[in-house]
């Protein structure tokens, strides 16, 4: 999996999940007990998205 390494990249990511999920609730997609391509790529993108939100608030703390 890619790592997000600046803000303009991370921007991108969040609004091709947003895109996903508001795609996948319109279909019916998005239930909690689904399992398909729209639940595993939007896991994916949240995985990447909590990765640099996780990287960067160390690097606010390293430097506080």
């Amino acid at each position: 999996m890619e790592r997000i390494n600046d803000k303009e990249e991370f921007l991108s990511v969040r609004a091709e999940m947003d895109a996903l999920i508001k795609e996948a609730t319109e279909k019916g997609l998005l239930s909690s007990d689904a399992d398909n391509e729209y639940t595993k790529k939007i896991g994916e993108l949240a995985k990447r998205i909590s990765d640099y939100e996780f990287d960067t608030l160390q690097l606010f703390s390293i430097s506080v």
